[in-house]
């Protein structure tokens, strides 16, 4: 019950919105419900404590390539409630969740389909790839909806489908260059939120130990409650 108060409690009005409390219950307990729970990949066939899971956790991803970076912000997102999540990402640089923001990612998890730590990676492009200081309905819906068409249900998917597109619009522009001989050509325009490779924009040293701080607060404070 605390976790379902969690996330229907309103910090703007210090009150919890029944319907986002009873929206939250139904979701828990229909088995046909519209969020998709996304299932990190752990080993079940032998008996492991939790640290052993997410050692077996990050092992796997990074034999799938992906680099210490990326295994730490996918472990971070299957950790977080989406609100937690974003609050974390703006007190490490001295910024607060609007009541639009909050009521957005409320939306996100009741309606959008995806899992919260799609959600989540969703948030930390927005925020730290794009460099937005705050969500915006309209262009975090957008991603949404592509995202949820593409079933995109895994962290991990989500990152490897926003390099995808980068390499595809990068590749595209390429392609324009060569063989635009100065006569009007169509172009092939990516969703708008897709600007950069992922990889091309990493936080500094100092900004990954304060965000992982961050984190460790609102994990120790959901695990003392």
């Amino acid at each position: 019950m605390i976790d379902f108060a969690s996330k229907s409690f309103d910090y703007y009005t210090n009150q919890i919105v029944v319907k986002d409390f009873e929206r939250s219950i139904y979701l828990a307990k229909d088995p046909d419900k519209k969020q998709t729970n996304a299932t990190p990949i752990r080993n079940e066939k032998v008996n492991l404590s939790e640290q052993d899971q997410q050692t077996y956790r990050h092992n796997s991803l990074k034999l799938e390539g992906f680099s210490e970076q990326d295994i730490q912000m996918i472990m971070d997102s299957e950790n977080n409630f989406p609100l937690n999540y974003l609050e974390a990402l703006k007190a490490g640089r001295g910024g607060y969740i609007t009541p639009q923001e909050r009521s957005l990612v409320k939306y996100l998890v009741s309606k959008s389909g995806l899992p919260n730590s799609v959600i989540n990676i969703l948030i930390n492009y927005v925020y730290n790839i794009q460099k937005q200081p705050t969500l915006k309905a309209d262009y975090v819906n957008r991603i949404a909806n592509e995202w949820a068409q593409s079933k995109i249900f895994s962290p991990e998917k989500a990152i490897s489908h926003v390099r995808d597109l980068a390499k595809q619009g990068k590749e595209k522009k390429q392609n324009r260059s060569k063989y635009n001989n100065g006569k009007p050509i169509r172009q092939e325009v990516l969703p708008d939120w897709v600007n950069n490779p992922v990889a091309e924009e990493k936080l500094s040293i100092e900004e990954q130990e304060k965000l992982d701080k961050e984190m460790e607060k609102f994990l120790k404070r959901r695990g003392d409650n």
